[in-house]
């Protein structure tokens, strides 16, 4: 049995589930067609980034409206959908009106809810992408809620 496409795609892009690599990169190391065709999504995805650098090198790069700050703060952060009752240690790294960027233990779906809190706020947010940079992973939150801690 194969590796399937948006599995294999996942894994290239370095997004797989962090219990799914194991099994992959075994799976790999014994098949020659799936290796072929990672081979062939690590080469449409090199193009890919290249064209999007050359695309964003003539016009604006960041899509949000509102200015990022870039920040190193730490905050604790709690899954509220789906449900967890644990709370993980995160950096924000950036912020704007609107928007977060964490650095995170974990990987996070698309979608998750999440509450972050800080010294001085509480916010609910909605995680719009993850991708995992070195051992941690990087996570942008679109906030749709905030409330001052008492």
């Amino acid at each position: 049995m194969h590796i399937r496409e948006e599995d294999l795609k996942l894994y290239a892009l370095r997004r797989s589930q962090p219990d799914q690599t194991p099994s992959i990169e075994s799976h790999l190391a014994e098949c020659e067609h799936c290796r072929n065709k990672l081979t062939q999504v690590e080469l449409f995805a090199k193009q890919l980034a290249e064209l999007g650098r050359l695309q964003g090198s003539e016009g604006q790069t960041d899509r949000r409206r509102e200015p990022r700050f870039e920040v190193d703060a730490p905050a604790s952060m709690q899954v509220l959908n789906p449900l967890s009752t644990n709370r993980v240690d995160v950096r924000i790294l950036n912020l704007s009106k609107r928007g977060l960027r964490l650095s995170v233990p974990e990987f996070l779906q698309k979608g998750t809810i999440v509450q972050v809190l800080t010294k001085g706020s509480s916010m609910l947010g909605e995680v719009c992408h993850c991708s995992r940079v070195g051992t941690e992973f990087q996570v942008g939150i679109l906030i749709t809620e905030v409330f001052p801690n008492p």
